[in-house]
């Protein structure tokens, strides 16, 4: 077995790419979120040890009437994980329900948001699987193969919903 030396940013980096590939061919939107979750949580760190904001501090800012109303400084974070569903989904093990009801879809799209906006406060440029989440999001191409996406985002063939095939 052989070994290799990787930075957190190559890390974050590849999680990314992996989970905007998930998400845009739908094959796994909770693994595309939980991915992604993860990859923001190293890249959340290396923004701040970059000197810049990260997306929550960006949010906080947003938010200043409810910050005014005593939120302590994480709470923004919480906030927004709430608010797409993350933390519920990522703390199943914690919980004593049996299921959780979520738009697992829109999930992992805010997951990805937040961790794509910090990935950018970093690498400047934009590599294909960033492109490819934006056009994804801007509803553009809705579902996709891999290879098309990552060749050429612009000439990525849609492919059709499971919801939108008539059985």
């Amino acid at each position: 077995m052989s070994t290799t030396k990787l930075t957190k940013l190559e890390i974050a980096s590849t999680q990314l790419r992996i989970a905007v590939s998930l998400l845009v061919t739908g094959e796994d939107p909770i693994a595309a979120m939980t991915l992604a979750d993860t990859a923001d949580g190293i890249l959340q760190s290396l923004v701040v040890i970059a000197g810049k904001k990260p997306f929550v501090d960006y949010m906080r800012v947003q938010s200043t009437p409810v910050n005014a109303k005593g939120r302590r400084p994480g709470q923004t974070k919480i906030d927004v994980q709430n608010a797409v569903a993350i933390r519920a989904i990522r703390h199943m093990a914690d919980s004593s329900a049996d299921f959780v009801v979520a738009d697992v879809e829109q999930c992992a799209a805010g997951a990805l948001a937040k961790a794509i906006a910090n990935y950018r406060q970093l690498v400047r440029t934009k590599p294909a699987f960033v492109e490819m989440f934006y056009v994804w999001a801007e509803g553009s191409v809705e579902r996709t193969t891999i290879s098309d996406a990552y060749e050429d985002p612009a000439r990525a063939q849609p492919r059709r919903r499971r919801s939108d095939v008539r059985q």
